[in-house]
């Protein structure tokens, strides 16, 4: 519970109630989850404990520097409006970033 991240909290809450004796699908309603789920995470925590419930992925590793990321957004906020465009044409002549798609812009 103290991380914070729901889905390490869902898992954990499905697995205390299978646990405590709750039927499958009892706790699976009470954490809007599927009985699946419910047997899945169960299953992991017997195999790994707490340490198995808790999140695996940590995401990739930026393609700007903390500073670069910062000065990015200082540039953006100098500017009274700005375009999809212009800003692709400011990360790849900058920093030679180029994302694949417009939403992660």
């Amino acid at each position: 519970m103290s991380t914070g991240e729901a889905r390490e909290v869902k898992r954990a809450m499905a697995v205390r109630m299978s646990l405590l004796g709750f039927v499958r699908a009892e706790a699976a309603l009470a954490c809007c989850v599927s009985v699946q789920f419910v047997d899945k995470w169960k299953a992991i925590y017997l195999a790994s404990g707490v340490e198995g419930l808790k999140l695996a992925y940590k995401g990739s590793p930026g393609y700007l520097k903390p500073r670069e990321r910062e000065d990015v957004i200082n540039w953006i906020q100098e500017k009274k409006t700005i375009t999809i465009e212009e800003l692709k044409r400011y990360l790849k002549e900058e920093y030679d970033v180029f994302y694949s798609s417009n939403f992660l812009y």
